[in-house]
């Protein structure tokens, strides 16, 4: 940092206030903490100050070496102490070493505080090192000193003393040789003075004095002060000055007040001016506002005094008039007031004064009487509205003959709003809880409204009685919030807009838009002092219950094949994880999930029911589509809930107690079409369709899915294409066969799908099929014929081997074992046999009775083998 030091003698300037009797005014800015010139009631540290004393549980001990050196950065407090004759106080240069003093601090003679010390890295630079003293700090003679020093009592600075950095104090600086004294101000250093709670970076734009008039000789008058942060004072910030009355007619200074304003921005300050007078206000160093033109205010002896508190709209106060005539010191006068609306211009309520309404001109003033004791009397006031306005007062009195006029105003005063009051009308979430405070949906007067839809919110001001409005009032950037009632576990979601603008009116009406479903406490605050200086009381609802404005419905429903790479018609064909599932959503009017609604009991939808599954070609092939048969239970059965805010919850149809898992499979057609060729069923081809009426997806409260993103006016049916699998129609054909009965006979067996062919679809071999062969079971025989007996095979009487090579080849052959008799018997296998078969789908209706059967083919052993097959024995042929 490079080091600017503006030298200067402080004598000089603490004698130039000595003359003037006014000191400057600043804002309580970090920055400023160290002005440029010392003063005697400076900026005021001490509640700063306090609260470093008031952490402490022990207090360092403050060392007694020669040199004393702060190798590191910190914070150090001590109670009184006193450096040494010729003792060196030293710092690490670069960073600030803070020491604090709970009491007096001596600084003994030729002693020297952050010299430059390159062995010691002391860079002797006054932000290096900040000196806090509560107390007071005594600095000897012939002291070096590079440092800010503060103090809450004085300073006394003795002669031969060289000083680099700023000193200051809350009590006065005495310079006692100024002549052989140095102190040269380093603004640079004065500049980075920053201490937490001490002070802040907020920038006066104006000070704004508001006072009546006249002011009175015999006591001090009333004066507030804003500071201002902007030049419309929306703002106002913490500051520190003296409001000083200049004599107009003499040029001198009359008198001045020191003040600090408190959070708020504003300070009440008492100025006396004990000479009849007219004087012009100002906040010394700074730009000035008046309640007046050209901040005058005359100060007479003869006068009235009217001091108007500021109120709490309909709450009563104390107005208090005064006056300095000692003739009616202690008089009853009959005292006439009237009123006047500034902000706003115009207003609805009338200002009581002692229980009577006050006009608002002279021709309209109410008169009291009043008891004056010492010059100053009280009386209830009371106004219902809100706003500033500003009292009228007139009074006269006749001695010795001769009539006296007493006549004075109030400053201007600030009537607030006790608080705000939310009107939610029919959406009053309050209506949702039973007596002792259950919640209850089903509760008279518990209405809902669409999440993200625009609802009515009115906001009143109401006085102290909490239910007369006051119209006057108005404020802009009111905060609106909105926190979670109901359901505990939910989240909060937002409001449409995070403030308003409260107009002036008995209602501020609002449309708002909360995004998520729930009853929530909204409520709107306005911001701390900004009501004329004032912190209005917020208010705050109940609203609800948000739900809903449509429910999505998504489906992961899709088909596994059942026997491999394809499934069979007859064959019952399984969805992907065992069973087919939805999910139903809540959104609001804006399309995103409202996370509460899965929250109990605000979910109010039962599981839906769902239609049969039906084909997409059912036009093109109604008899395929009017085979497809839809197993399991059509009710659905809710998931367990994740447990988790997110709007949704899923329904599935799998198997339990007492049901079986949803499943499709098509009947067997008699006879085969061309609609029962090989077809692959996907979502974006031909498929068959999950299906739920609108009924199914209505909840309670009529929440419905309204189609994709909630785009249709009236509730709509879910469908959801799926796919998965390949379907091919298939059978089983076994051949005929014949052979010596001392040999084994092998009957060829076929599996066949239904495929295209040259002249029409035709039965042919199919691959690919993994479900089948293991499932065909053992060789059975019946309708034994000639000589031939069950007893004359072995058990088993024949084996399932592999297909010799041939052309065409068929899957495999039955191998019967030589029965060693002449005869025929028919060979069929158990798998497919039965009134509950293993292979179902590989049945067919060989007798064209409409009723699919299981194949069979005929062995014929020994005589009998070249006797072909005679009509009676009804076969056919196919």
């Amino acid at each position: 940092m490079s080091m600017r030091r503006l030298r200067g003698w402080l004598l000089a300037c603490l004698c130039g206030l000595a003359m003037t009797g006014s000191p400057a005014a600043w804002a309580v800015l970090c920055s400023q903490v160290f002005p440029a010139n010392a003063t005697q009631g400076g900026v005021d540290l001490t509640t700063a100050v306090d609260a470093v004393f008031a952490s402490q549980t022990s207090y360092s001990t403050f060392p007694t070496s020669s040199i004393i050196h702060y190798d590191s950065p910190g914070q150090w407090v001590y109670q009184s102490a006193s450096l040494g004759t010729r003792d060196v106080i030293t710092v690490k240069a670069g960073a600030t070493t803070w020491l604090f003093f709970d009491g007096d601090l001596n600084l003994q003679p030729q002693s020297s505080i952050n010299p430059f010390s390159a062995a010691l890295n002391s860079g002797g630079n006054p932000e290096d090192l900040i000196i806090i003293v509560r107390g007071t700090l005594n600095i000897g003679t012939n002291n070096v000193i590079n440092a800010l020093m503060y103090a809450t009592g004085d300073v006394i600075v003795q002669p031969n003393a060289n000083i680099a950095g700023a000193i200051t104090a809350k009590g006065t600086v005495t310079v006692q040789n100024p002549g052989n004294t140095t102190i040269a101000y380093d603004a640079d250093a004065a500049a980075s003075f920053d201490m937490p709670t001490a002070c802040s970076d907020q920038v006066v734009d104006h000070f704004r004095l508001d006072y009546g008039s006249p002011g009175l000789t015999c006591q001090p008058h009333s004066i507030q002060v804003s500071a201002c942060g902007d030049a419309a004072c929306s703002t106002r910030v913490v500051a520190a000055g003296a409001v000083v009355a200049r004599n107009t007619t003499t040029g001198t200074d009359l008198a001045y007040a020191s003040f600090t304003t408190d959070a708020s921005g504003s300070a009440v300050v008492p100025l006396s001016v004990t000479t009849a007078a007219t004087v012009s206000l100002r906040v010394g160093g700074s730009t000035t506002q008046c309640t007046t033109a050209g901040c005058l205010l005359a100060f007479s002896g003869s006068a009235l005094r009217v001091t108007a508190p500021d109120l709490i709209a309909g709450q009563a106060d104390t107005l208090t008039v005064s006056h300095c005539d000692a003739v009616v010191a202690n008089s009853t006068l009959s005292v006439q007031f009237w009123s006047a609306y500034l902000d706003p211009v115009a207003g609805n309520q009338q200002v009581f004064v002692n229980g009577s309404a006050m006009g608002r001109s002279q021709a309209e003033g109410t008169t009291v009487s009043l008891s004056f004791v010492n010059g100053s009397a009280t009386v209830p006031l009371r106004y219902a509205d809100a706003g500033q306005l500003q009292l009228q007062a007139r009074t006269s009195y006749t001695d010795k003959n001769k009539q006296y006029v007493l006549a004075g105003a109030s400053r201007p005063f600030v009537s607030r709003p006790y608080a705000l009051r939310l009107l939610p009308g029919a959406l009053a979430g309050s209506s949702c809880f039973a007596a002792g405070g259950a919640l209850s949906l089903t509760a008279p007067g518990c209405n809902h409204w669409p999440a993200g839809d625009d609802f009515s919110l009115g906001i009143q001001a109401v006085a102290a009685d909490g239910s007369t409005v006051t119209p006057n009032f108005r404020l802009d950037n009111v905060e609106l919030g909105s926190a979670l009632v109901a359901p505990a576990d939910g989240v909060n979601g937002s409001l449409s807009q995070p403030t308003y603008n409260h107009l002036l009116g008995n209602t501020t009406t609002l449309s708002l838009r909360h995004s998520e479903a729930g009853i929530f406490r909204l409520s709107a605050t306005p911001r701390a002092n900004a009501y004329f200086g004032y912190t209005v009381a917020g208010g705050e609802a109940l609203v609800g219950r948000f739900t809903p404005a449509y429910l999505g419905v998504t489906s992961t429903a899709s088909l596994t094949p059942a026997c491999g790479a394809f499934s069979y018609q007859g064959q019952v064909i399984p969805f992907a994880g065992g069973q087919p599932q939805i999910t139903v959503s809540g959104y609001n009017r804006q399309g995103v999930v409202t996370s509460n609604y899965d929250r109990a009991p605000f979910w109010r939808l039962a599981p839906p029911q769902r239609q049969p599954y039906s084909l997409s070609s059912a036009a093109s092939k109604p008899n395929l589509a009017g085979r497809l048969q839809s197993l399991g239970v059509a009710q659905s059965l809710a998931l367990a809930d994740s447990g988790a805010a997110d709007g949704s919850r899923a329904f599935d149809w799998p198997a339990a107690a007492g049901r079986e898992a949803d499943a499709l499979l098509w009947a067997l057609p008699s006879p085969p079409t061309a609609e029962d060729l090989p077809f692959v069923l996907s979502a974006a081809g031909e498929h068959v369709r999950l299906g739920l009426r609108a009924a199914q997806l209505t909840d309670a409260d009529g929440i419905c899915y309204r189609g994709s993103g909630g785009s249709m006016a009236a509730c709509q049916d879910f469908s959801h294409a799926f796919g998965g699998s390949e379907v091919r129609l298939g059978r089983l054909r076994i051949d005929d066969a014949s052979g010596p009965g001392n040999q084994a006979l092998d009957l060829p067996y076929w599996l066949e799908s239904w495929q295209p062919a040259a002249g029409g679809p035709a039965f042919g071999a199919t691959v690919g099929d993994s479900c089948s062969q293991a499932a065909l079971g053992a060789v059975a025989l019946a309708d034994f014929t000639g000589d031939l007996q069950a007893s004359h095979f072995p058990t088993p009487p024949g084996t399932l081997e592999a297909a010799p090579l041939s052309t065409p080849q068929p899957t495999g052959v039955l191998r019967l074992q030589p029965p060693y008799r002449s005869g025929s018997v028919l060979a069929s296998l158990s798998g497919l046999n039965g009134s509950a078969p293993a292979l179902p789908w590989l049945r067919f209706d060989w007798n064209g009775d409409g009723s699919p059967e299981a194949p069979a083919g005929r062995a014929t052993f020994g005589e009998y083998a070249s006797q072909r097959a005679i009509i009676f024995r009804r076969e056919v042929y196919r």
